[in-house]
């Protein structure tokens, strides 16, 4: 059967490298066909690759539509950097290009030619704007543009600029006003200095009419999110006065929010499927303002000044803020969240509004090294009303628990939980890595930290492997001990584990000489040591040498070896 070329095209595009050099074979129409796919869509993860990227581009650059340079995300975490001087050239031999990803830290060393920004008209992508790139953006041409990243001071200047020109649209709004088909806009406003950016309920909606078509926002960084609040009556009528953006699906804050936001947020996306939420201070007192006085036009200020002074809702309000919010996005499909907001705002009627919701299926609290979901009242109702939804945990040992079973237990009750951590509070803790993989049987990404990583019967893992095996992706060891045979055993059960990380870690193996991490079936894309050694009991009867440097010890990895793919 004879296939038009665009469909061939179409069909090669979605085929891996190997199979579309194959195709190459079939005949002079699918030769052509597959020929233009192979360069449409082009990733790089080194520097030689991108040399012998650069010697094509002359006659077969028009064909390129997007270019991914590897940056520190990717799996071999190694960042490609790319010239002044290879912008323009890449402006020059690829004019169609739509889509331009490399690591935003590269905008330190390099810039973007403004003769590079007019070739460009069908871009749609481009890596996150800073101050020293942001002169080239008025010269991109912005028609096609549809995603748009902002970071570091050049957010604060943007907003800075809006405080000093109250009477008239302030830098971030003609901006945006000019990209009229704006879809994502990231914010990020992280700086190394504490810097705090002030966003009210005016300057949102106005950066909602300047990009209507936005279905993902992402604010982050040092924003505070500020909205007056004097009862929920006021504020309820003063969400009448708001038009729904019914295109968002995907919102994401990191940011000081008052609980009246949720108001807002309840109102302004009524079609979101995804809401991503960490609250930098979830303590109430964040939300107060500062005390203001204000003086009657009348008297004297020593005689009438009054205090004016500022309210927040109630603790009972709060508990019914999330459950309306539910109610009002009945597309919800995907919640995130920090532990203490979640243990604010996550009550009993909130899981028995859940418990009618269609559509939201997925909560995972988000963890960090000093924000775990605590054993308490708040661990035990997420047990009992989430344990069909939660994805996502962090916690910790207590110091009552004598076994790892005593916090395993309560996680098995979480029958979609993916992703773990778990801290246990000192490495010498016993962390039986076959009871936490037989309690949580769903687990994609399990990170341990401060921790014995072992097997408690050792005779077992020499034995034939009789249960099914784990689907465990990656695991990832933070200031762990642990024992060699510990990856025999992974290594037999966890075979789809394609990513293993160590970060001060230690081998406590008495009569080895080597660090050994055997796991021969495994066919991994990233191992990462960041610190790893052999126990100090073993070190300490290692003489060393005279010059006074230590001697290195030898660490082994075995792993399933595959062919090398092609550049």
């Amino acid at each position: 059967m004879k296939l038009p070329a665009e469909i061939i095209e179409l069909i090669a595009g979605h085929l891996p490298n190997d199979e579309q050099y194959k195709c190459l074979t079939l005949s002079k129409a699918w030769f052509e066909s597959v020929h233009r796919a192979m360069y449409k869509v082009i990733h790089i993860k080194n520097r030689h690759q991108f040399r012998r990227f650069f010697q094509i581009i002359p006659n077969k650059g028009h064909l390129v539509r997007q270019l991914f340079l590897a940056n520190s995300e990717s799996a071999n975490k190694k960042v490609v950097g790319i010239t002044s001087l290879e912008l323009d050239q890449l402006a020059t031999y690829c004019p169609y290009m739509e889509i331009l990803e490399f690591d935003q830290k590269v905008w330190n060393y390099t810039k973007m030619p403004s003769t590079a920004a007019t070739r460009w008209h069908d871009m749609r992508r481009l890596p996150a704007w800073t101050m020293d790139t942001m002169p080239s953006l008025p010269h991109m041409n912005c028609a096609k543009l549809t995603q748009l990243s902002l970071q570091g001071q050049l957010v604060s200047t943007l907003f800075d600029q809006q405080q000093q020109q109250q009477q008239q649209s302030f830098a971030l709004i003609r901006l945006l006003s000019n990209i009229p088909h704006l879809q994502h806009l990231c914010l990020n406003s992280k700086q190394n200095k504490s810097h705090v950016i002030r966003v009210s309920l005016q300057d949102m909606e106005s950066m909602h009419t300047a990009a209507p078509h936005l279905t993902h926002l992402e604010l982050s960084g040092s924003f505070k999110l500020a909205m007056d609040y004097t009862s929920s009556s006021d504020v309820l009528d003063c969400m009448q006065h708001i038009t729904p953006a019914t295109r968002m699906r995907r919102l994401k804050l990191k940011a000081t929010i008052p609980p009246q936001w949720i108001y807002y947020m309840a109102r302004k996306y009524p079609h979101l499927h995804e809401l991503d939420l960490e609250v930098l201070d979830a303590t109430m007192t964040a939300f107060h303002h500062t005390t203001t006085y204000k003086k009657s036009a009348s008297s004297s200020s020593s005689s009438h000044s009054h205090l004016l002074q500022p309210t927040i809702p109630s603790a009972k309000e709060i508990q019914s803020l999330f459950p309306m919010l539910l109610q009002c996005c009945p597309r919800l499909r995907k919640m995130q969240i920090d532990s203490a907001t979640g243990k604010m705002y996550m009550t009993e009627a909130f899981f028995d509004t859940l418990a009618t919701h269609t559509h939201l299926k997925e909560i995972k609290m988000k963890h960090s090294t000093y924000n775990l979901v605590s054993r308490d009242q708040f661990f035990d109702l997420l047990a009992a009303r989430g344990k069909h939804v939660v994805t996502g945990l962090g916690t910790e040992v207590m110091g009552t628990d004598m076994h790892i079973a005593a916090i395993v237990d309560p996680l098995s009750r979480f029958t979609q939980l993916t992703e773990l951590v778990l801290c246990c509070g000192h490495p010498y803790f016993d962390c039986d890595i076959r009871v936490v993989l037989s309690g949580c049987q769903q687990l994609l990404d399990l990170t341990i930290r401060s921790a014995h990583l072992m097997l408690s019967d050792l005779n077992e893992e020499s034995q034939p492997i009789k249960q099914q095996h784990h689907p465990l992706a990656s695991l990832h060891l933070s200031t762990v001990s642990f024992s060699a045979h510990v990856f025999g055993y992974l290594g037999q059960t966890c075979r789809a584990m394609k990513q293993l990380s160590f970060y001060e870690c230690d081998q406590r193996d008495d009569a080895a000489n080597q660090i050994h991490i055997h796991m021969p079936h495994n066919d991994f894309d990233l191992v990462l040591m960041n610190g790893i050694r052999l126990d100090s009991r073993q070190q300490q009867s290692t003489t060393a040498p005279s010059d006074g440097t230590m001697p290195t010890m030898a660490a082994r990895v075995t792993a399933r070896r595959h062919p090398r793919s092609r550049d």
